[in-house]
């Protein structure tokens, strides 16, 4: 397994793009920006070298770290997107960036108001009934709460969803 930025190429099917890789590799998409034609990926490949080129040995470290504490590898993806908007980084910005925003959520994990709590509902490729997620926060009315997938994105569900205390809906800034 190794951390590595990938080119988008045109897809077998025709249809869209997917990452520059060997058939048979398991790839997660940790971060990129639409339109930018790479992304950084985990990738592992059975008895070859990682194809793409290598992120630095810093990032690979916090990306490691991000993993036992999703929440920093779903935020860090999700505001690099907001830091460069429409502009289009070099990898080495892109990773500057993205390595920060890992950083900054680790380091401040003991003040977030975070809790993991299961799923009372299937979505299948989505969200799995009896499993754990972590959830981010309350907002809106109806009451919807944000939470991490397997593969560190954002998403928003119906706070009825998850197996929630009103103790953890506090916590997560619901009002009543």
């Amino acid at each position: 397994m190794s951390y590595c930025f990938l080119n988008y190429v045109p897809a077998t099917d025709g249809e869209g793009e997917r990452p520059d890789c060997p058939d048979g590799a398991d790839l997660c998409l940790l971060a990129d920006l639409r339109g930018l034609g790479w992304g950084i990926f985990e990738v592992t490949v059975e008895g070859a070298r990682p194809p793409g080129s290598p992120v630095s040995e810093e990032l690979a470290r916090l990306i490691e770290s991000g993993k036992r504490y999703p929440p920093a590898l779903a935020l860090a993806r999700h505001e690099v997107d907001q830091v460069f908007g429409d502009q289009r980084p070099s990898q080495s910005e892109f990773a500057q960036a993205y390595g920060a925003g890992l950083h900054a959520h680790l380091s401040k994990q003991h003040d977030s108001p975070y809790v993991v709590a299961a799923s009372l509902r299937d979505e299948p490729g989505y969200l799995a009934k009896g499993e754990w997620y972590w959830l981010l926060g309350v907002s809106g009315q109806p009451a919807r709460v944000s939470w991490v997938s397997d593969d560190f994105h954002i998403y928003s569900n119906d706070v009825n969803d998850f197996d929630l205390t009103g103790q953890q809906l506090k916590q997560l800034g619901s009002i009543g």
